[in-house]
């Protein structure tokens, strides 16, 4: 059985995790897909970062969302102004290049949960300090 988390957006309307991962794939992205694109979270984390001057303490799922062309290009029109000073670019990476990087990725245990992640894998991690 799966709990289906609610959050409030920007504007203050709830919504599910599906319907915040569609969101921000396409704010971010302009990529668009359906919440049938969207698997179960399996990976739930808790981080704290600094951004923009003030502490966050995010708690977070992670999720897969099955695209249908692969490596699809990114389109950011739809970022909200301090999105665009945020995102300087952007990298498809396969998954064996990320457990073999020495890039700094986001959740920092990334490249040691991917392939775990994309098994279905229940993975909880208790929390990271990231900044």
């Amino acid at each position: 059985m799966v709990g289906i988390a609610r959050r409030r957006n920007r504007s203050g309307a709830d919504e599910t995790y599906a319907q915040a991962a569609i969101r921000e794939l396409r704010e971010e992205t302009g990529i668009t897909a359906t919440e049938a694109h969207v698997d179960a979270p399996t990976w739930e984390r808790r981080a704290t970062f600094r951004y923009r001057g003030a502490r966050r303490l995010q708690h977070e799922v992670v999720v897969t969302v099955h695209l249908s062309t692969e490596a699809p290009s990114v389109d950011g029109a739809l970022r909200v102004g301090y999105e665009d000073e945020d995102y300087f670019a952007y990298r498809w990476w396969a998954v064996d290049e990320i457990g073999d990087s020495f890039e700094r990725f986001y959740p920092g245990r990334l490249p040691d949960l991917i392939s775990a992640h994309l098994r279905g894998e229940t993975i909880v991690e208790p929390y990271e300090v990231w900044s």
